[in-house]
């Protein structure tokens, strides 16, 4: 049975639930969202729904101009929201994820750079990978 937020009727057992509800919480609307992180607003719906799944630059994008706490949407847990002395503009929950686990701050580092600055056939390989490592294999926008 899927874990239901007491405040409203989305799902959060699910990456599409958690990001509906946060937006919610908020009072943000899709096209909020959407202008933010630079998708489209049927994107953003379909993310949503559980219809697809986030695109590397989505979810760059979400940890760079949102205080979206990233490792909340992926896996529904919560991380200490550690404050640092980072003055790079980026987010506090970004840059607590990364400070506790320098293997994933590297990755993440990688995936950001590959994302803005990758040929084509990097970021298309990079789709490829994240869509192949998910075993329901959903298409990503």
């Amino acid at each position: 049975m899927r874990k239901k937020s007491p405040k409203n009727s989305y799902s959060l057992s699910t990456m599409g639930g958690r990001l509906k509800a946060w937006r919610k919480s908020l009072g943000l609307r899709l096209t909020d969202v959407s202008k933010m992180i630079d998708v489209s607003q049927g994107s953003l719906s379909d993310l949503e729904n559980d219809n697809c799944m986030p695109s590397a630059t989505t979810l760059t994008n979400l940890c760079l101009y949102t205080e979206m706490d990233i490792y909340w949407l992926l896996t529904g847990k919560e991380i200490a929201d550690v404050k640092t002395k980072d003055d790079s503009g980026l987010s506090q929950k970004y840059s607590a994820l990364i400070s506790q686990d320098q293997e994933l701050k590297d990755n993440i580092d990688r995936l950001i750079r590959i994302s803005r600055y990758g040929d084509p056939a990097a970021k298309a390989h990079l789709v490829g990978f994240l869509t192949g490592a998910d075993p329901q294999k959903p298409k990503v926008t």
